[in-house]
């Protein structure tokens, strides 16, 4: 200190040329500069807490901290201690850190003024005026100097919030409590003239000299000098930055002030024509911050990779940058972006969430966190970011639009149109939103409501492509084909070489199946644009259903190369591939890619798809697996291994092949820990396999996630009905049916009440109702009237039922039965309907051979009943009636 303080009296009035000033500046900043952490001399305090004070009080940051955190080691609740180091981290720019520090501490206990004070600072210092805000409402603050401060930080909050009167209001007030201090006086004409500034008014200048006047305050001269460049008075603001730099404290790294001081001297140098001095700061500054330059090459190099879609490319240079920045916000961004865009949303979402406050966030970044926690499900989460930005600012267009599509996705649809419609009334030139508020119309049924709102869109912008498409496809919807096909030719007519034109017109000539014509917009559009691949696929599908089955998979075989993981392509492949006999060679060609490829994860899902279709659940589980295991994000493949894997463990469990189901269900329970469709169907499997403890577990299980679904008291008449409890299990049954009225549920409580021989006619009439259109209702009741030979009221059931469902087999096949046995000539020709609807049902053909047998056509008759015997050989009524026919 003794050698900086010699330093400054020689040199001040020994020097008045420009150049002497830049190196007595340069000596001073690289005193100010050094590293050193050797221990002051008159760090005296008797503790850590008073050792860090003194170390901040000249300046040397890295003890300060270390001494700061040794007390909070000491006692992690000292107040003062956490107050010191979160001073200490604003002072250097790490308002973030500073913010976390604070709020370490229990909001439970009471806390000195001083702490709320300083948490309002730290809000402030990083544009978090509403947190700031709250915090100051909800205390009190006594002495004048808590009060002077509490009306600055206000004053803030107000102009941060653009409320610039009443900011002013509070630095007046600020003025009844600054005293004789000439700090309190010098910041309240600094805030005034920064106040004055953000308003346009005139008395910048008056505001910035009358505290300099009370003395030189680095913040004042630095805005002075700030303000004379503007008005291009470079060597006034050359002086003012010079001194500026002369009166700031002395410290052992770089402060966020004198960073923008030597900032200010490098641009204002440059623009005086002398580049050499500037350099001599650029130089100091690059040393001072030794990776500044290094990271800034490396996000520009991974910005320019992102931009190409070399996404690992770019994620790995930003990590390395991310880990030696100590955690970078910009760099962290965008690294969840990435992640984003790659489907790993878990890992997105740890970054977004660290480097993004919804409270300051543009409205970008929010939509990129609000879309990435919707996709991991944390809509509850999402919705309270969202509510708490539209309490603090209920008229903010961009926040209205995400809540509103956030209210989409939770399947709140009618609030969603609510704040949608608002977000639109208030802005009407948002023609994204209109179009996406037209296809929530749609599915409400409000065609009307939606074709206007597109046709006022197309009106203003007849480029806009995402208007035109949805407003071809409503036209089509509403069936009116002529005006989609005037809408391409007036597109075609209006842009002839333009891609969408022709892309937009094939897709609606495939929409009219006039596929000629779309195959040749198709190929128009690929002339234009050979990668287009909604080209691509509508010409594939085109080839389809003009049965050119080859020109189908040549264009599949074409796709796959340039698009691995679309799972459509190979869809098509297949589809050309059965349609033409050569599903095999499809097969094979799918799984060599899905062989030689371990990235792509698509030919693995759609495999998975196909075996699964075709019955064998073992071929399906490996390829639903095997995608999972390359990609496990991928909403599509989770689809379809869900329903694998529940399809697979309904087989396994039919065979009472318990253990191999159980594996499955938990495989679909870690894709899914709360889906009600897998806990319920584990539960089952647990009642049915003897494990009534774990079935009691899972079923409270069940009732904690979904307290008002049924579920759990059908599953729990179950569990008390396999333990032969059928009383309580009766009643479980009861209070099931009384909260959800289906067939379900009334099968079960039929069967306990047989089982415990209590009447049911009575049940089954409440039942049918409850569900006067339930033909299981209706069945039920007409087998018991049929068992009791009650012919007319049977009869009267099973034509009811076929009123409803002309397919029924048990209607058909007992009623052609009941008519056969009165004699009836209508017999043979319902039996003959339900063995031409289901023939390959035994029991329906039994009934059809013995009509037609019993009626004299003993040939066709003896054929009829063969297959049903074949079909059931241990049936001893079909296997009587077959012997009969063929004696």
């Amino acid at each position: 200190m003794a050698l900086m303080e010699s330093v400054k009296k020689s040199l001040a009035g020994a020097f008045n040329s420009q150049s002497a000033k830049v190196l007595i500046l340069s000596v001073v900043l690289a005193l100010s500069g050094c590293d050193q952490l050797d221990t002051p001399k008159n760090a005296q305090g008797s503790g850590a807490l008073d050792r860090a004070q003194s170390y901040l009080d000249q300046g040397q940051y890295r003890a300060a901290s270390i001494e700061a955190r040794k007390a909070l080691q000491e006692d992690g609740s000292n107040v003062e201690a956490h107050i010191l180091l979160s001073r200490i981290l604003m002072d250097v720019g790490q308002g973030k850190s500073a913010i976390i520090q604070l709020e370490q501490l229990s909001p439970a206990e009471s806390k000195p003024a001083i702490y709320y004070l300083t948490l309002a600072e730290a809000y402030i210092s990083r544009h978090k005026y509403y947190s700031a805000a709250e915090i100051l409402e909800q205390h009190q603050f006594t002495t004048n100097e808590d009060k002077f401060k509490y009306h600055i930080h206000l004053s803030k909050v107000k102009s941060g919030l653009g409320e610039f009167k009443a900011a002013k209001e509070q630095l007046n007030k600020a003025q009844q409590y600054a005293g004789d201090d000439v700090e309190n006086k010098q910041r309240i004409l600094i805030d005034a003239a920064s106040l004055s500034q953000r308003t346009g008014g005139k008395e910048v200048a008056t505001y910035l000299d009358q505290a300099i006047a009370l003395g030189n305050h680095p913040e004042a001269l630095i805005a002075k000098a700030s303000y004379e460049f503007q008005n291009e008075n470079f060597e006034k603001a050359e002086d003012l930055l010079s001194n500026s730099l002369l009166e700031l404290k002395t410290t052992d790294i770089l402060t966020p002030m004198r960073a923008k001081v030597l900032q200010g001297l490098i641009k204002t140098l440059t623009r005086s024509g002398r580049s050499s001095e500037a350099l001599i700061y650029s130089k100091l500054l690059a040393e001072a911050t030794p990776n500044a330059e290094d990271n800034q090459n490396k996000f520009t190099e991974a910005m320019k990779l992102y931009q190409e879609g070399k996404l690992e490319e770019a994620e790995q240079l930003l990590s390395d940058m991310h880990s030696q920045s100590g955690g970078n916000e910009l760099s962290g961004r965008l690294l969840g972006l990435i992640n984003a865009l790659q489907g790993d949303f878990y890992e997105a979402d740890s970054f977004l969430t660290d480097n993004i406050d919804p409270e300051t966030a543009s409205s970008k970044a929010l939509r990129v966190l609000v879309e990435t926690k919707l996709r991991l499900n944390q809509n509850e989460e999402v919705l309270k970011i969202l509510e708490t930005k539209l309490q603090r600012s209920p008229e903010d267009v961009e926040i209205l639009s995400i809540y509103g599509l956030a209210l989409l996705t939770t399947g709140q649809v009618d609030q969603a149109v609510k704040h949608i419609e608002k977000a639109i009334s208030l802005d009407p030139s948002k023609q994204k939103l209109k179009v996406r508020l037209a296809d929530i119309y749609q599915r409400q049924g409000k065609k009307d409501e939606a074709l206007k709102l597109l046709t006022n869109v197309y009106e203003q912008d007849k480029a806009n492509e995402n208007a035109i498409v949805a407003l071809g496809k409503l036209y089509l919807r509403m069936d009116n084909p002529k005006a989609a096909l005037a809408l391409s030719k007036d597109q075609l007519k209006r842009a002839p070489k333009d891609l969408f034109s022709h892309s937009f017109a094939g897709s609606i000539a495939f929409a009219v199946k006039d596929f000629p014509a779309a195959i040749g917009h198709y190929q128009q559009a690929l002339r234009i644009d050979d990668e287009d691949l909604p080209s691509h696929f509508g010409l594939a599908n085109a080839h389809i259903n003009q049965k050119d089955f080859d020109a189908a998979i040549q264009r599949s075989k074409l796709l796959i190369d340039k698009a691995p993981n679309i799972p459509q392509v190979y869809k098509i492949l297949i589809t050309a591939s059965e349609l033409s006999d050569r599903k095999d060679q499809a097969i094979d060609l799918m799984v060599s890619k899905n062989d030689q490829d371990i990235q792509a994860w698509a030919p693995a899902t759609v495999l998975a798809e196909y075996y699964l279709r075709n019955g064998d659940s073992k071929k399906a589980v490996e390829y639903a697996d095997e995608a999972l295991s390359r990609n496990a994000l991928v909403a599509y493949s989770q689809r379809v291994a869900l329903l694998v894997y529940f399809q697979s463990a309904n087989q396994f469990m039919a065979k009472q092949q318990y253990n191999q189901a159980r594996e499955l269900l938990i495989k679909g329970l870690q894709l899914k820990p709360e889906d009600i469709r897998y806990l319920s169907a584990l539960t089952a499997l647990e009642i049915r396999s003897g494990q009534h403890r774990e079935a009691e577990k899972l079923i409270a299980q069940l009732e904690t996630t979904f307290p008002d679904s049924t579920i759990s008291l059908e599953l729990r008449g179950d569990l008390l009905l396999a333990q032969d409890k059928l009383e309580d299990s009766e009643q479980q049954f009861q209070k099931a049916w009384n909260r959800n009225k289906n067939d379900a549920i009334a099968v079960k409580l039929l069967k306990v009440r047989q089982r415990l021989n209590k009447n049911t006619n009575t049940f089954l009439d409440e039942w049918i109702v409850a569900l006067p259109k339930s033909t299981r209702a209706l069945t039920t009741k007409a087998i018991e009237a049929q068992k009791a030979n009650n012919v007319r009221l049977a009869s009267k059931l099973y034509n009811q039922i076929l009123t409803i469902d002309e397919r029924s087999l048990a209607a058909l096949n007992n009623l052609a039965w009941l008519k056969f046995e009165n004699d009836e000539s209508d017999a043979i020709v319902l039996a003959e309907k339900g063995a031409k609807l289901y023939p390959n049902n035994a029991a329906m053909l039994d009934t059809y051979g013995w009509i037609l047998y019993k009626n004299g056509d003993k040939q066709k008759a003896q054929e009829i009943l063969k297959k049903a015997h074949e079909l059931a050989p241990d049936n001893e009524e079909i296997k009587s009636h077959y012997q009969e026919a063929n004696n």
